[in-house]
């Protein structure tokens, strides 16, 4: 994991600027095979994915399994995150090496808590 990576994921916006202004690699491969910008998605951080967009990076950028932010946003429950990343021209039928969708990820999440909530009863 490098330092924007470490940023991506806990959301530090100064610290990510300051790593992008002085040469860190916005497009660094993490040892899962994804980027910062689908680590800012997965974790929700709306502003270093705008920082990483403003710089250059594709909102959809895929990773080593061909997924793209959306879908780590997407598997992940991030509804404002999907949302800020289709506003933005995300490719909705984007399907990663295992031909999933986004919006396969997100039914396949939302059954998971359905479930969940009906074995707690």
């Amino acid at each position: 994991m490098t330092a924007l990576h470490w940023t991506a994921q806990n959301g530090h916006l100064g610290v990510a600027k300051l790593l992008a202004d002085n040469g860190a690699i916005i497009h660094a491969i993490d040892n899962n095979g994804r980027k910062p910008i689908h680590v800012a998605a997965l974790h929700g951080n709306r502003n270093i994915i705008k920082l990483l967009l403003s710089r250059g990076v594709s909102v959809d950028d895929i990773d080593k399994d061909g997924w793209t932010p959306l879908h780590y946003a997407a598997c992940s429950g991030r509804s404002e995150i999907v949302s800020f990343l289709l506003n933005r021209g995300a490719d909705i039928d984007a399907q990663g090496k295992n031909g999933r969708t986004a919006l396969k990820l997100t039914m396949a999440v939302e059954k998971v808590r359905q479930e969940q909530h009906l074995m707690r009863r």
